[in-house]
């Protein structure tokens, strides 16, 4: 048969059962408390996780709460003959409740804690893949980048040796311009001095022969005049002799007058025909000279042109060139990881 327990002491059970039950409701509150601490420094690392597992705290929590509610409203419909008994069951009840809620607890922080290292876990690989990316895209970016410099640094190079042939070819046709012309000068300067030669070599031989006629009309008419001289020693009359010898002496200067004016003139002649061609021979190689000097300006003209020319041909693709260089670092830019590595072998390989 059951003990009898006196009312004063069921009271007392009562009162204490019902303190143990504030006691584990602040415990539980406390341990909320915790979980909730728990899981606000889970909240950086995880809003999902987060939500999830204040879902199953809540739905733990209000299971609980549900539970106590059930166990109270039993308690209160149960007979009074089955009270010492229930509270007998009630206390190992919670003993039980205790006992499942700290493993609860334990599995729940174990929980947690894997939870935790996981997401942590997660965390640190997310770091990782976000500095490994951040390595690629730093890498892609010099890559980019390097290939850029490359490409204008090839096309300033190009560009500079063709602006340094084409200076170097201007400078060599002047040389050759400049030396042609300066031969064709030479030459005519020689042309022109020959010419100049023969014309006075002609001359001189015409005044020579001029001056031979004029020496043999000459002696011709000194001895016409010695031969009508010797006529004055037959003329016995003096007045006649003296009118003679004074015609003899005028027909005399005339005729001397008029042959060294007739030869002086001949002479006269030849100098004026000396001096035109002279003068149409000067006037014809000094045009011929203006006009190898003229040819040699527009030579070199044209030389520096084409050399301009070819200069700024040069500098019209080196800023195409630079406007592709631009245009491939954005290229590259656009690559992923595997496409700037695959795109590298190809330059690498030619």
């Amino acid at each position: 048969m059951a003990d009898v327990v006196p009312p004063t002491q069921n009271a007392n059970q009562t009162g204490d059962g019902k303190q143990e039950d504030v006691n584990i409701d602040s415990r539980l509150k406390q341990d909320n408390d915790k979980r909730r601490k728990m899981e606000s420094a889970l909240k950086k690392h995880s809003e999902r996780r987060k939500k999830e597992a204040q879902e199953t705290v809540l739905r733990q929590q209000e299971e609980v709460r549900k539970e106590q509610l059930y166990e109270k409203e039993r308690q209160h419909e149960m007979d009074d003959f089955r009270k010492r008994e229930a509270e007998r069951k009630r206390e190992v009840e919670e003993m039980k409740k205790r006992k499942t809620q700290e493993q609860e607890l334990i599995a729940q922080k174990k929980k947690e804690k894997e939870e935790y290292e996981k997401q942590h876990k997660e965390y640190m690989q997310t770091l990782q893949w976000a500095s490994r990316m951040s390595a690629l895209k730093e890498k892609k970016n010099q890559e980019a980048h390097r290939a850029k410099l490359e490409a204008i640094a090839a096309a300033d190079l190009e560009t500079k040796q063709k602006k340094e042939t084409a200076r170097q070819e201007d400078l060599r046709r002047q040389r050759e311009v400049e030396a042609q012309h300066r031969k064709e000068r030479g030459d005519t300067d020689s042309e022109e001095l020959g010419q100049l030669k023969e014309i006075n070599e002609d001359i001189q031989q015409r005044k020579a022969k001029v001056y031979a006629r004029e020496q043999q009309e000459m002696s011709a008419l000194e001895a016409e005049l010695m031969r009508k001289k010797s006529v004055l020693r037959t003329i016995p009359d003096p007045s006649l002799l003296q009118r003679t010898r004074d015609e003899l002496d005028r027909m005399e200067k005339q005729m001397r007058s008029r042959l060294r004016a007739k030869y002086q003139k001949q002479q006269t002649d030849l100098e004026v025909e000396r001096t035109q061609r002279t003068d149409a021979i000067r006037t014809l190689y000094k045009k011929a000279r203006e006009d190898s000097a003229a040819q040699e300006r527009n030579m070199k003209q044209a030389s520096r042109q084409m050399a301009m020319q070819t200069a700024t041909a040069a500098d019209l693709e080196y800023r195409g060139r630079v406007k592709g260089a631009k245009e491939l670092e954005a290229e590259i830019l656009a690559m992923t990881p595997e496409e700037v590595a695959q795109w590298k072998q190809e330059q690498e390989n030619g």
